[in-house]
């Protein structure tokens, strides 16, 4: 656990832990979501979270917690010149990282600029493990700690033992699982650029089981057309577009039709068996799982 550090008037400074999470309509809130349940873990006052995050992009779910705008956001080179001297301000403990498009190049500059700052990484499906990493979070159900040098794997947590979660899932009771699919969910997650939601609705249609199917519509889904008048022709067909209780949706369904990502950890943590559609390569080894 993370613990305070004294200062000079005999009072407990509280130590930071700065996150940089990937977000938007093309990844959705995964990323975001995972780091914020992270850190609304931290106990104050020993601990506190600095978000840094695209100045483009609104998160939902992060009230309460201190976000920084980054002027640059290319996930390359200026951001990562921009990112270590917004670090040099802050002298956190910890520096957590979540994204695909990190390049091993953006953890070298931030190791350069500011050696003293550990980073600890997502690790998504990456080939190799950049080398300036102090350490990793693999929590996928197909993690594998045999592929970590030894001395990186004592600084990690690998295995979806460690999944972080939301405080709204782990609170939401899971309801009797019937002996028939009575009740369907449909969530690809906060954005669907691919809008294989619509292709679902059009799929579950045509089968005559389920007596009500929930469409999740996130942030970032935009107009879908299709669902919506897929709802007009199946009174089965309710719509939810960015809904609050998500959890609680989840956890009254007796399956889910979900894409690849966070989602699936949140649905089996609440025993909900699911379909899952991967929409990236890095989500298929933990959805064979």
């Amino acid at each position: 656990g993370l613990s305070g550090a004294d200062d000079p008037r005999g009072t407990m400074k509280p130590l930071t832990v700065v996150f940089r999470p990937d977000l938007g309509p093309a990844v959705g809130m995964g990323h975001a979501a995972r780091c914020a349940a992270i850190a609304r873990a931290l106990a104050p006052p020993k601990a506190r979270a600095v978000f840094l995050l695209p100045r483009s992009c609104r998160p939902s779910g992060m009230r309460g917690l201190r976000v920084l705008r980054l002027r640059r956001d290319d996930q390359a080179r200026r951001e990562a010149a921009e990112t270590a001297s917004l670090l040099l301000r802050l002298r956190p403990a910890l520096f957590v990282a979540d994204s695909y498009g990190f390049a091993p190049r953006y953890f070298e500059i931030l190791r350069g600029r500011v050696p003293s700052v550990p980073v600890l990484a997502f690790d998504d499906g990456w080939k190799e493990v950049p080398k300036p990493v102090f350490g990793v979070l693999a929590l996928g159900f197909h993690a594998d700690p045999r592929r970590y040098p030894a001395d990186i794997l004592s600084r990690s947590a690998v295995g979806a033992r460690f999944l972080p979660l939301r405080k709204a899932v782990t609170d939401s009771a899971r309801s009797r699982p019937r002996a028939a699919v009575e009740r369907v969910l449909v969530t690809m997650g906060s954005g669907d650029p691919e809008r294989q939601t619509s292709r679902i609705v059009r799929l579950l249609g045509e089968i005559s089981g389920p007596r009500r199917i929930d469409v999740i519509l996130g942030r970032w889904h935009g107009a879908d057309a299709v669902a919506a008048a897929g709802a007009r022709a199946d009174a089965r067909v309710r719509i939810h577009r960015d809904p609050p209780d998500l959890p609680g949706l989840m956890s009254r369904a007796d399956l889910a039709v979900t894409a690849g990502g966070v989602t699936c950890g949140e649905l089996a943590c609440l025993g909900v068996p699911a379909l899952v559609l991967t929409t990236a390569a890095n989500q298929l080894p933990s959805a064979r799982r």
